[in-house]
């Protein structure tokens, strides 16, 4: 295969159209940002708002000097291992530049939204020489979304391209900072195992220490994806040996020494969660299953449809690139329902794929032997119709923040409290409020909290189960006392989101003593034997 060429200009493009995209979807973002509801102070969560806190208390540690990950939203105390190392880097990285939280984020999420889109485009490049077809090849897969917002009317919210923000690339910009790297590395794997024997030494060394980095890179920030990617290299192996007449040798050992680094970096990985006994209890609670098939089906939508047009036309091609594709899809496919704890994770970028061979079945099949003018037509409300989910999660992503929302904003007595502990608690003590309350304290504090995350605390249900109890006095002085200490709880903190009918006479506890109050919030320190 030959690498594909790309004029200069064509970039220029791919940086436009990529502002203007990431724009659109930061508009809820900003929209937070420069017009805060009500007064209150915004996080910049927009959705996916538990994960975002989450990211941010990653931050926060490496920004500590931690290379260890601990659950943050777990009272427990543990070793901790090297576990989401690409938010702990971005945390040192925020402390070298003087970046806060927040701030590390959003700039990781907009550069790893444009890596994403360079990448994109130079995978497109493998597959069409024509400038006009690519662009709209890019616009199709950047843009596009499924039927979510036709299934949305009918009540129904769990199809994939409103509940899984990973296999979508449009969802992917607003959800996490490193979904779109993520998809960007695989887009660059795919790229460098498809290059074509380079003649200088130092050439060729660049690409083999490329690939390495490429692999490493992945396994830090999605282990699990390897079975897909190596997978779909070992497919489009066979399908070069089988169309070409040729065992592609290079190819195979490309992919020799990219199985290697995942392998290495798998076995690492496990040898150093093992020291830590409980995180390996707390990965068993870690399920991510797939939905049902339907709503995949209807998640990947229009695209999904047209793409088996795409698919019979690229088939006839008889060219190996395309099982590229092919592989990508069938590995995720199949790993999507495989027997493991983290299904749906395999749908990252499944978008991608998917969404080109859907452009091409438009281009080369739908619109193919139409006037120039009405192609043009088709391939236009084609696009416009399977974006519409696009422009509905962007308008829920607005009316969340415009509304006030209270798991995108803290209000100004909650965030006073949380300044205040930040500025006289001792890091890694724990605090709680409600569980609503508690997902905030790690990201803007370096003080653990109870509950907060229902995959990163420890016996999610129980824990915040047992917290309800305690703020509607369904426990007596000395049970909730022993509960509190058993949870190793320092300070506890009362306000408009703790409120319950039969609440505790809080400042008549014995073991309770205010030490902070900002208009209805107020912070108490418990004075227990931990």
């Amino acid at each position: 295969m030959e690498s594909p060429r790309f004029h200069p200009r064509e970039w220029v493009f791919v940086f436009l159209a990529g502002l203007a995209i990431l724009l659109a979807a930061s508009l809820p973002f900003l929209s937070g940002w420069l017009f805060p509801a009500g007064g209150a102070v915004y996080t910049g969560a927009a959705v996916a708002a538990p994960d975002y806190y989450s990211y941010l208390a990653k931050i926060r540690q490496g920004m500590n000097g931690s290379w260890n990950y601990h659950l943050a939203f777990s009272s427990q105390q543990h070793p901790g291992a090297p576990l989401f190392l690409y938010y702990l880097a971005l945390g040192r990285a925020a402390d070298w530049l003087g970046l806060a939280p927040p701030a590390a984020y959003h700039l990781a999420r907009l550069v790893n939204s444009m890596l994403f889109f360079a990448a994109l485009y130079a995978f497109i490049g493998l597959f069409s020489e024509n400038l006009r077809e690519r662009r709209y090849l890019f616009f199709f897969t950047a843009l596009t979304s499924g039927l979510g917002w036709l299934s949305l009317l009918a009540g129904h919210l769990t199809t994939s391209d409103l509940s899984i923000p990973e296999s979508n690339p449009f969802y992917s910009l607003l959800a996490a900072a490193h979904f779109p790297l993520s998809a960007a590395a695989v887009l660059i794997f795919f790229l460098l195992l498809a290059l074509p024997p380079a003649g200088a030494l130092r050439r060729r060394m660049t690409i083999w220490l490329l690939l390495a980095l490429i692999c490493a890179l992945l396994m830090f920030l999605q282990p699990f994806l390897a079975a897909v990617y190596l997978s779909a290299g070992g497919i489009y192996l066979l399908a070069v040996w089988r169309l070409e007449g040729r065992f592609p040798g290079l190819i195979f050992w490309r992919l020799v020494v990219s199985t290697a680094v995942c392998a290495s970096l798998a076995v690492w990985t496990w040898q150093t969660l093992s020291q830590d006994p409980f995180l390996i209890n707390w990965q068993r609670q870690n399920w991510t299953p797939s939905p049902p098939v339907w709503d995949y089906l209807l998640g990947f939508g229009l695209p999904l449809l047209a793409a088996g047009f795409g698919l019979v036309w690229a088939w006839r091609q008889k060219q190996a690139r395309w099982w590229l594709i092919f592989g990508w899809i069938l590995a995720a496919a199949i790993g999507l329902y495989a027997p493991t704890l983290l299904q749906r994770r395999f749908s990252l970028g499944l978008h991608i794929p998917i969404a080109l061979l859907g452009g091409m079945g438009v281009l080369r099949v739908w619109a193919s032997g139409r006037s120039p003018r009405r192609a043009s037509a088709v391939a236009a409300v084609f696009m416009i119709l399977s974006a519409l989910t696009s422009l509905l999660l962007v308008i829920i992503g607005w009316l969340g923040v415009r509304s006030g929302d209270e798991r995108v904003y803290l209000s100004r007595d909650e965030a006073a409290a949380l300044t205040w502990l930040e500025n006289n608690a001792a890091p890694l003590e724990v605090a709680s409020g409600s569980d609503s309350l508690n997902q905030f304290i790690p990201a803007f504090t370096d003080l653990r909290a109870v509950s907060g995350h229902a995959f990163e605390t420890a016996d999610y249900l129980k824990t915040a189960a047992r917290l309800e109890d305690i703020l509607s006095g369904r426990l007596s002085p000395t049970e909730m006392a022993a509960q509190l200490a058993e949870w190793r709880v320092s300070y506890l903190i009362i306000g408009p989101r703790e409120t319950r009918p039969l609440a505790p006479r809080w400042a008549e506890l014995p073991f309770l003593s205010p030490v902070f109050q900002s208009g209805t919030v107020t912070i108490y320190r418990i004075t227990l034997n931990h």
